[in-house]
C-alpha cells in the first residue's frame, strides 16, 4: 500500500494504513500524532533497533526529480481520480512493496496489525480531550447535538477511556504481540537483525510441530510446551505495566 508519510522521520506504518484497519474516517492528524510515539513505545524496544531501523529504511523513499513521474503514475492507479494526491519533490513515500519479499511477509502476517493497534491505543487519549486557548478539553462534549436529527452524541468518561485502555492492552496488543514474536521465532532465519533470544524449541516444518503458548490470563494450550513460559509470561505481562 502506497501512501505519503508526512512524519518528518522514517515510520513503519501511515495515517492511511491505519485508516485503512479502521475503516472509518477519522483525520489523518489524529494517526500522525500517534504514530511515532507508538513506535518508540512498542515497535522499537520489541524488534531491537538494528531491525526497526532496517525496515523502516526499506518502507520509506524521498521523491525525487529523478522518480517522482514513476510514483505519481503508481499514486495515479492507487488513489482514482487521477492527481488526487499530487506527490511533490522531497514528499517520503512509505510502502510495503518497497521492502524485501522477507520484510513484507513479517508486515503482512505479523506486524501489520500489531503497529496499527498500539498506534490506535496511543491516539485514543489524543482523541478524548485536546488542549485549547479555553484549556484541556474534551473533544465530544457530553449532550452535544449532531446531525439534522438533533440525536445527542454523548462523550464517554474518562475512566471509560482508562477502562477501554485496559482491554486495548490485555485483549488486543498482548495477544497480537504472542503472534509477532511466534512469526520472528520461526522465520528468525529469514530475519537475521532480530536477535532477541528465541525460547521456544525449535519449530519443526517437516512434522508441522507447533510451538505451543500459554498466556497468564487464558490458559487454553496443555502442559507439554518445551517453551520457557516464566519468561514469556513476564513479557506479555510488560505492557500491562505501561499501561
Amino acid at each position: 500500500m502506497y501512501a505519503v508519510n508526512y512524519i518528518p522521520k522514517n515510520v513503519l506504518i501511515t495515517a492511511a494504513e491505519c485508516q485503512y484497519k479502521f475503516g472509518a474516517g477519522i483525520a489523518p492528524e489524529k494517526w500522525n500524532a500517534a504514530i511515532a510515539v507508538a513506535e518508540a513505545r512498542f515497535i522499537q524496544p520489541l524488534l531491537g533497533y538494528a531491525l526497526y531501523s532496517a525496515m523502516c529504511t526499506a518502507k520509506n523513499i524521498a521523491i525525487t526529480s529523478g522518480n517522482i513521474a514513476a510514483y505519481q503514475t503508481i499514486f495515479n492507479t492507487q488513489y482514482p481520480p487521477a492527481n488526487s494526491i499530487v506527490l511533490q519533490i522531497g514528499n517520503i513515500v512509505n510502502a510495503a512493496e518497497l521492502m524485501s519479499a522477507d520484510y513484507q511477509a513479517l508486515w503482512n502476517n505479523a506486524l501489520w496489525d500489531y503497529v496499527y493497534e498500539c498506534v490506535y491505543l496511543i491516539a485514543m487519549p489524543k482523541n478524548y480531550a485536546q488542549f485549547s486557548a479555553q484549556g484541556m478539553m474534551k473533544n465530544n462534549p457530553v449532550g452535544s447535538v449532531m446531525g439534522d436529527s438533533h440525536s445527542a452524541s454523548v462523550g464517554v468518561s474518562l475512566q471509560d477511556i482508562k477502562w477501554l485502555e485496559d482491554r486495548q492492552l490485555l485483549d488486543v496488543i498482548n495477544p497480537l504481540q504472542a503472534q509477532l514474536e511466534l512469526y520472528l521465532c520461526i522465520n528468525a532465519a529469514a530475519i537475521p537483525l532480530y536477535d532477541s533470544e528465541c525460547n521456544c524449541r525449535e519449530y519443526n516444518p517437516d512434522n508441522k510441530e507447533k510451538v505451543k503458548r500459554t498466556t497468564s490470563f487464558i490458559d487454553i494450550y496443555p502442559d507439554e510446551c518445551d517453551c520457557d513460559t516464566d519468561l514469556y509470561n513476564t513479557r506479555m505481562h510488560y505492557n500491562r505495566n505501561l499501561g
